[in-house]
């Protein structure tokens, strides 16, 4: 009996989605209370629906255990689908979209629920990975079209344990996309870089632990190369050519 009420307090739910749909699984679930009185058990029964309307949908497998979970908002905004493996309070897989945002999404994760990979796509223009460490924290992350700077082209990120960017690669959103190498320290200053140009510049430069250039080594079009060393303004002090 107690089966049964659980059955009906579900179908008083979608019947404010599908009154329709209500009477005809009210018909079965009657049908199901008949046959568990009688001792029956049905196996193996393929059910046919044409179309069904709910704002939560949960699939269990033969245990009872929920295993995807599909879900919108009460403001309507988000749509999720979760994966939930031997642990129902943590899920493994998450997928959603958001209409206010204009983003799709796609994170895996561990079995503490720590996040290890993140797939992104805003706007339907920008793009983003993040790969996360044991911690969930990011480690590293790749974007496209301008997703963390309307600078960036297309950028990997190498992310310390402490969150700080200690490496970054990629090309500039201008219609060149040039491509960039920086270096960054513990702190997030930036201590090298190497810049290649269009135009024939290549240069790498050097920073002091201030973020400020002390020397730099590059080439220009229709030259051997040159370097050339910096005071704390940033004049030159030596240079060759």
């Amino acid at each position: 009996m107690e089966n049964y009420r659980e059955l009906e307090d579900r179908l008083n739910v979608l019947e404010r989605h599908n009154k329709k749909l209500r009477r005809w699984l009210g018909a079965v679930a009657l049908c199901a209370f008949a046959l568990a009185a009688g001792g029956w058990a049905v196996h193996n029964r393929t059910l046919s629906i044409d179309k069904i309307e709910t704002n939560d949908l949960t699939i269990t497998d033969s245990k009872g255990m929920a295993r995807i979970r599909m879900q919108t908002s009460p403001d309507n905004d988000l749509a999720t689908i979760r994966i939930f493996g031997s642990d129902t309070s943590v899920s493994i897989i998450s997928m959603g979209s958001s209409i206010k945002y204009g983003a799709s999404s796609i994170t895996f994760t561990d079995t503490k629920g720590r996040r290890r990979l993140a797939f992104t796509v805003e706007q339907d223009t920008n793009v983003l990975v993040n790969v996360y460490n044991p911690k969930g924290k990011i480690s590293a992350a790749l974007a496209a079209r301008g997703s963390m700077s309307s600078f960036y082209g297309g950028m990997f990120v190498a992310i310390d344990s402490a969150g700080n960017s200690r490496l970054m690669a990629g090309t500039t959103a201008e219609e060149k996309y040039e491509p960039f190498l920086y270096f960054y320290d513990r702190e997030g200053r930036q201590r090298t870089a190497l810049n290649a140009r269009d135009n024939g510049i290549g240069l790498l430069k050097f920073n002091d632990e201030n973020g400020r250039a002390t020397s730099a080594i590059g080439t220009q079009p229709k030259t051997r190369g040159f370097v050339v060393t910096l005071d704390t303004n940033g004049k030159s002090l030596w240079g060759s050519p």
